[in-house]
């Protein structure tokens, strides 16, 4: 758990300064629609390793995580935070991709609906949550 942490962190952060941190710096004036879309573009671009060589079922949740950290920085202006949250977001991906076995799911469409309901429950966790620390 510790290795994950310590090895995933930098990665992370670099990728939030690049995916966020530039376009919120200089893209301040643009309205919260068009920042939160270039920001999700940007981190999902990020992953075009990713992207050009697994399956749907391994980068389907990408936009939508770009979707909530977008909206987190927003929300609350702090990269750190973001920072903070993609790397609690990673860690638990690891763990989970560590306890379950979902190479038996056979239903391509059931599993990716599934990825994308959860992802959305963390951008609705975090779209309530977020107003409620500042």
């Amino acid at each position: 758990m510790l290795w994950v942490l310590l090895t995933n962190f930098p990665a992370a952060a670099g990728e939030d300064l690049v995916t966020r941190g530039y376009p919120w710096r200089f893209m301040g004036a643009s309205p919260l629609l068009v920042f939160i879309l270039v920001s999700t573009l940007l981190y999902t671009l990020n992953h075009i390793l990713r992207l050009l060589t697994r399956p749907p079922t391994d980068w389907y949740h990408l936009p939508f995580l770009g979707l909530t950290l977008a909206y987190a920085l927003y929300q609350t202006g702090s990269l750190w935070f973001v920072i903070g949250l993609h790397q609690a977001g990673n860690v638990v991906y690891y763990l989970m991709q560590q306890m379950m076995d979902i190479t038996n799911t056979t239903d391509d469409r059931k599993h990716i609906g599934f990825g994308i309901l959860t992802e959305l429950v963390l951008l609705l966790v975090v779209m309530l949550a977020v107003p409620l620390l500042g």
